[in-house]
């Protein structure tokens, strides 16, 4: 019998199924990639292989793609506002 950590409890008709990782796990790894974390720490801290954080972070993707393709279709806007994020680059002087 498979171990309660590496049984597929995410199955079906989910972006998810077939991973050998249970619910929360999948959860914390993304958590975890949107507070910053890089593929290999994450991997690190959750005790995973990085291939399967990678794993995890597209089919995360395929399932945001999905989502937006629902939910933003058919929009009669007549305004729209775009907040920026600023971010600053040294730039380097060539003699």
């Amino acid at each position: 019998a498979d171990s309660p950590r590496f049984h597929t409890v995410l199955k079906h008709n989910t972006d998810f199924a077939g991973l050998r990782l249970d619910e929360k796990t999948v959860t914390e790894i993304l958590l975890g990639l949107a507070e910053g974390l890089s593929i290999r720490a994450c991997a690190r801290v959750k005790g995973v292989n990085k291939d399967t954080v990678q794993r995890v972070l597209e089919r995360a993707r395929h399932h945001c793609i999905k989502a937006l393709n629902q939910l933003l279709k058919d929009l009669q806007l007549t305004d729209c506002q775009m907040d920026e994020l600023w971010s600053f680059i040294k730039k380097r002087v060539l003699p």
